[in-house]
């Protein structure tokens, strides 16, 4: 009898374990074909109905189901009951899926708990943990997990140095990532045309700003996935060389990657957008909507619809901004807010005030974006009742806690209005110390009002702040000398001097059929410089017949006033105008870019030569879009 029993209990033993078998083979199964409710379904049928208990290989699979359904943080602490009771719970497979699976909920702690308490730890272990604690913002933990690794004298995956390549491309530590990039050398990790780690070694030296040496990565890339692309453009995109990341797009389509990935559309766009190419925004949009088929979801069709928007905006065409957003069947808060900013940042400050008020009636919230977005309208507009008021509603009816960049915009609208010391007042009685962007925004406008004693003070703040920023220095100097300091301008200067300092140099550009054209300050090398000259000296006679007097304060002191004005030819944005129209002067609608902001007499300037020869100019600076049609600005002068 008692032989019996035991054959009895052996024959059980093996079909629970034949049961087990199945169990684990089937969650596979329906993991892999995406189907995790079936999944669930035949784990609560085996387990409650047929009694089959969960073993060692049931355990990784259960955690992919639970994070698949998004079960709570305890349904993981449930099963790690569950494996030390039985047993496994450090079996490396298990801890590594238990490990995964914290920090996916971001409880790092339990993970890290975990992980300290594994008497033997592998390389999977060791990357599951640095991917995972990267995720959840703990670079340096991340970092030094890397570096105890090695100590263990534990060899890295690819997986492992790729995500450590992420993560220096988050700290930016270029220096950090060439050592990385010398180990992969030594070790040969790069001869084996993996592509994800040279993907993200260009990707680190893209987001460190080195774009000689991410494109020498690429170049080396010999299976090049849409990834590696988007990679690369971005890069370009970052770091400004944005005609040379339309190349690169326009490349990648040529070579056969026909439907790129929604973030590579939207960085496109966007350098359209800042070239001010409104004709390679357009060839942009008719080759998305063929793309856009079945497999695009809405919330990449909203994506690209923002983006299409952002970049109309940006190229100055307002009217197919306008038209497109109307015929948008669904909307977010980026829509809305993307429309709101484009609209001020074009001075259509009364039609961002009607947008941002339409989208509350729909039924959106404005976020903290969409109040930076309303905020800097009415301070383009100079509208300073309806921007306090909407300042005031962010807390009191919307919830939304004024930031940084809030208060940046308000002490900028009162500023500009002259409102020196309600600016003032508003800082003083900030909840947090205020950053050196509020104090320059206050510097900058005592200049345009020639307060020269609030102007130090804020010039003294933002310097505590920050000794090494040209930018200050520069508007200090410029309130000296329009206010006739002259002794105190050359002290400002000396000091820039002294530290090394030197302003930030003009350039100015012009894009046209096709080629761009690039002007620094007082440059005279181009073919044209002669003509361009002699233009720009007609239409200061033709001012001055006119009766414009000449803004002349943006030259150094010891001129006299005719050399003044001959001075302000130099100025770049002039030169970009002047050349667009002696070499292509048939050209009703020019478009010029400038990285520094306008200054009043090329303003001046624009706006007469768009009455005088009936052109219609856009003009994009760092702060906005000035659109001259007839001899009017849509900023109405006020930038």
């Amino acid at each position: 009898m008692h032989h019996w029993n035991c054959k009895l209990y052996i024959y059980i033993s093996e079909m629970k374990q034949a049961s087990a078998f199945c169990l684990n083979t089937a969650l596979r199964s329906y993991l892999k074909s995406g189907n995790p409710s079936l999944a669930l379904n035949h784990y609560l049928e085996a387990s409650h109905k047929h009694g089959v208990t969960p073993d060692k290989f049931t355990i990784p699979s259960l955690l992919k189901l639970f994070l698949h359904l998004r079960y709570p943080v305890k349904r993981g602490e449930s099963l790690q009951s569950f494996s030390l009771k039985n047993g496994f719970l450090y079996d490396l497979f298990i801890a590594t899926g238990l490990i995964e699976f914290y920090l996916k909920h971001a409880a790092s702690d339990s993970a890290h708990k975990l992980f300290v308490e594994m008497p033997k730890r592998d390389v999977v272990l060791f990357t599951a943990m640095i991917c995972g604690l990267s995720e959840n913002g703990f670079r340096k933990a991340a970092l030094d997990l890397f570096f105890e690794m090695k100590e263990e004298r534990i060899e890295p995956t690819a997986m492992t140095i790729a995500a450590v390549f992420s993560i220096i491309s988050q700290c930016k530590n270029i220096d950090l990532g060439r050592m990385l990039h010398g180990f992969c050398l030594r070790k040969g990790f790069l001869n084996k045309e993996d592509a994800v780690l040279q993907t993200s070694l260009m990707d680190m030296y893209g987001k460190c700003g080195n774009l000689v040496y991410a494109n020498n990565v690429f170049d080396k890339i010999t299976e090049r996935n849409l990834v590696s692309w988007n990679s690369i453009i971005n890069a370009y995109v970052s770091h400004g060389s944005l005609y040379l990341a339309l190349k690169l797009f326009q490349e990648m389509i040529f070579q056969g990657w026909l439907r790129p990935k929604t973030s590579t559309f939207t960085s496109i766009l966007n350098a359209c957008g800042l070239t001010t190419d409104l004709l390679k925004g357009r060839e942009l949009h008719a080759y998305i909507t063929k793309c856009i088929d079945a497999d695009y979801t809405e919330f990449d069709k909203l994506v690209l619809c923002n983006a299409l928007i952002d970049m109309y905006f940006k190229t100055g065409d307002c009217d197919s901004a306008q038209t497109f957003f109307d015929e948008m069947q669904m909307k977010n808060v980026v829509t809305w807010t993307t429309m709101i900013s484009g609209q001020g940042s074009h001075g259509l400050t009364r039609r961002a005030l009607e947008t941002f008020h339409r989208m509350i009636a729909s039924g959106i919230k404005p976020d903290r974006v969409a109040f930076v977005a309303i905020l800097t309208a009415c301070n383009h507009g100079g509208l300073v009742k309806e921007g306090r008021q909407i300042f005031d509603s962010m807390e009191n009816e919307f919830n939304v806690s004024p930031e940084m960049i809030h208060y940046v915009c308000m002490v900028d609208l009162y500023s500009r209005r002259g409102l020196l010391e309600e600016a003032h007042i508003l800082i003083k009685d900030m909840p947090f110390e205020p950053s050196k962007e509020i104090w320059g925004a206050l510097l900058s406008c005592c200049r345009s009002y020639r307060n020269v004693q609030l102007g130090e003070y804020a010039a003294k703040m933002a310097l505590e702040l920050d000794k090494f920023d040209a930018g200050t220095y520069v508007l200090l100097s410029r309130l000296y000398v329009e206010s006739g300091r002259l002794e105190e301008f050359s002290k400002v200067r000396l000091a820039m001097q002294q530290l090394g300092l030197r302003p930030i140099r003009a350039f100015s550009w012009v894009e046209i059929k096709n080629k761009v054209y690039k002007f620094t300050v007082g440059e005279r090398f181009n073919e044209s410089s002669k003509e361009m000259y002699e233009f720009l000296e007609s239409v200061s006679l033709k001012m001055e017949e006119a009766g414009i007097q000449r803004d002349v304060s943006n030259v150094g002191h010891d001129f006299s006033k005719r050399e003044k004005v001959g001075a302000l030819c130099g100025h770049t944005e002039k030169l970009a105008l002047a050349f667009a129209m002696v070499k292509f002067g048939s050209m009703k609608n020019l478009r010029i870019g400038k990285n520094l902001r306008v200054c009043i007499d090329c303003h001046e300037v624009f706006k007469f030569v768009s009455l005088v020869y009936e052109k219609e100019i856009v003009l994009k600076d760092p702060n906005r879009y000035h659109r001259f049609i007839r001899g009017h600005c849509t900023c109405n002068d006020f930038w």
